[in-house]
């Protein structure tokens, strides 16, 4: 089964061997099939920006025309606060969607 985030504290990919690279990878390729299977959009964005926070992590953001911050970026901005219930439900969306596609063991060969 698939263990998210099993990489040892990090700053940037430099430090990962070539194999956790390639396992990185597939769980970016995961969390893509998630977040398209659960926010159908026209672009996703997958980027490492780790100025704020220095610890390896991989942004994944879903994006649409017509979106509040279309075609602008999405950092630093605010368009709301999601519902603490509605916030709760989509989690668990999210979480119930990992389990079932981290399955696949193409998504996890480490």
């Amino acid at each position: 089964m698939n263990q998210f985030g099993r990489f040892r504290r990090t700053k940037n990919m430099t430090n990962l061997t070539m194999e956790e690279r390639f396992q990185l990878m597939r769980e970016i390729a995961l969390a893509e099939s998630v977040m398209f299977k659960l926010f159908p959009c026209e672009q996703d964005n997958v980027a490492m920006i780790g100025n704020m926070t220095p610890q390896l992590h991989v942004h994944i953001v879903c994006r649409k025309k017509g979106d509040p911050e279309w075609p602008d970026t999405v950092w630093n901005r605010t368009t709301g606060k999601y519902d603490p219930a509605q916030k709760a439900e989509i989690i668990a969306k999210i979480k119930a969607e990992f389990t079932a596609q981290a399955k696949d063991i193409k998504y996890d060969q480490l």
